[in-house]
């Protein structure tokens, strides 16, 4: 019964884009964060129609509650003046574009933290552009927390990673006890074989005892040509104190995770 109730807002959000957008779709009709979503969309009769490039400009949650869920604009969203290749729509046939994203990919936030998300559409240097669309909701999913946890849950090699430690939930007591300090992350082609070099970062701190980094594995690291990226593993590093006191690093477990989309 939700997801008919869903779908009909759905729908009406469509009618109300219409003085904009002759129709637009989306596949599938509901979608959660985690899903990735094609839209297709008819720009004639708007600023863009004969445009043979346009490019999405996206952000997420607006007007929402902010101590739930924290307004934030996709990566597409580098520079006004000069759109990137990854915001870049595919022309289907005159004036109808399509588009395709995962909210947890697109706005580096947990499922749970995303409501709705809003896009406009501009030419690569803005001069043209249409109204703001109106908002579409993400189908909420069920989220259970564990100490190390990826989003979004299927990943690619050009998709933004997000890696948390949720240090309260950890059952080691070195890990439990240790204060986060980094992460690092090893890339493994299709044969197994290490992509370059590990990478370790600075992690950030999201409160509450949760550490979290996020990357892209096609921008951390320089892949070579005809290298299938099959994998990658992680894990939380930190300090602690030994039963002098005395300060002693602490490497948490290692984690691995299947790439799933291979661009």
């Amino acid at each position: 019964m939700r997801k008919i109730f869903l779908m009909a807002g759905c729908l009406l959000m469509t009618a109300l884009a219409k003085a904009q957008f002759n129709t637009i779709t989306f596949k599938p009709a509901v979608f959660t964060a985690e899903d990735n979503v094609t839209f297709t969309i008819d720009v004639s009769g708007s600023d863009v129609a004969g445009e043979s490039e346009l490019y999405i400009w996206t952000w997420c949650n607006k007007e929402a509650d902010p101590a739930n869920y924290p307004g934030k604009d996709g990566i597409t969203n580098t520079d006004w003046n000069s759109a990137p290749a990854i915001a870049k729509m595919t022309q289907k046939t005159g004036n109808i574009f399509e588009f395709s994203f995962t909210g947890t990919s697109m706005y580096g936030l947990d499922p749970g933290k995303l409501k709705h998300f809003q896009f406009l559409i501009k030419t690569k240097n803005g001069s043209k552009k249409t109204a703001d669309s109106p908002k579409f909701p993400f189908d909420p999913i069920v989220f259970i927390p564990s100490a190390y946890r990826v989003f979004p849950g299927k990943v690619g090699v050009s998709d933004m990673i997000n890696l948390y430690f949720h240090q309260d939930l950890a059952t080691n007591s070195d890990e439990q006890r240790m204060t986060p300090k980094t992460v690092t992350v090893t890339l493994y082609d299709q044969s197994d074989a290490v992509i370059g070099q590990p990478k370790t970062w600075n992690l950030l701190s999201e409160g509450n005892k949760v550490w979290s980094y996020s990357f892209i594995p096609n921008f951390a690291w320089t892949i070579p040509n005809n290298t299938t990226v099959k994998r990658f593993t992680w894990h939380f590093d930190g300090t602690g104190v030994d039963a002098n006191g005395k300060p002693v690093p602490v490497t948490g477990t290692t984690n691995e995770k299947t790439i799933d989309a291979l661009k």
